[in-house]
């Protein structure tokens, strides 16, 4: 279905014959969490290619994203060993943007859609996600090995929590995100500020029991992005 999607936004794009191309470089952090509080760092970067109609763009990236468990630690967490650590991921993305002008001025306003599909480590085993209320949508910052070392040392309880509350990452297949940008343009070249809500999908398996499950995470990019034109000129036939 995705696939069909993205085949009919492409022949809608060679129907017209007024077409630009781009390539944009958007590098994002997530200093953004609902619950619990943010202790990670999380580093979005992709490159993407792109193609505009009009007012509506429509670009295809790939990019790497590194995630530094327990990055912002506080005074709670100060043991290295169960606290901080880093993963990464590599994601190819899809995006699907429109462009609103602000009248006499070189600024507008860009709102999207898109999806990211990661590959690679997924962040497999690298992260922990951490029960409250029923739901296993948080991200925590506990090393997954040090979870594992209290299930061999067949602990019933982890820092006052039952340990089948806890439970490892098994898989990042995907994430969709919308996206809210204020751009700038001077010349060639594009410059713009964006934030972009991002709900992952997570598989899991908690620690105690292994009981395989699904759910999903919130976050918020906030990131920069610098767009510059491709012109392809077109061969004149020769009379």
């Amino acid at each position: 279905m995705k696939s069909i999607s993205f085949l009919l936004i492409f022949l809608w794009f060679n129907a017209n014959a007024q077409l630009k191309y781009f390539l944009e470089y958007n590098g994002a952090v997530s200093p953004m969490i609902i619950n619990p509080p943010i202790n990670d760092l999380v580093i979005d970067n992709s490159l993407s290619f792109g193609v505009k109609n009009n007012k509506t763009l429509y670009s295809l990236g790939l990019g790497r994203v590194d995630w530094y468990l327990g990055y912002f630690n506080n005074k709670y967490y100060t043991n290295p060993a169960i606290y901080n650590s880093h993963c990464s991921t590599f994601k190819i993305s899809s995006f699907l943007e429109q462009q609103f002008f602000i009248i006499k001025s070189k600024l507008s306003l860009n709102v999207g859609i898109g999806a990211k599909v990661y590959f690679l480590n997924q962040m497999k085993d690298s992260l922990s996600t951490y029960n409250k209320g029923r739901f296993y949508g948080m991200l925590y910052t506990m090393r997954p090995s040090y979870l594992l070392e209290a299930k061999n040392n067949n602990l019933n309880q982890l820092n006052g929590t039952d340990l089948d509350e806890y439970a490892f990452i098994t898989n990042i297949p995907f994430s969709i995100f919308t996206n809210f940008a204020i751009q700038y343009s001077f010349k060639k070249w594009a410059l713009k500020l964006y934030s972009q809500p991002c709900l992952m999908k997570i598989k899991y398996k908690t620690v105690k029991s292994s009981i395989e499950g699904q759910s999903f995470a919130f976050r918020i990019n906030i990131g920069l992005g610098i767009n510059y034109p491709l012109n392809f000129k077109k061969k004149e036939k020769a009379e």
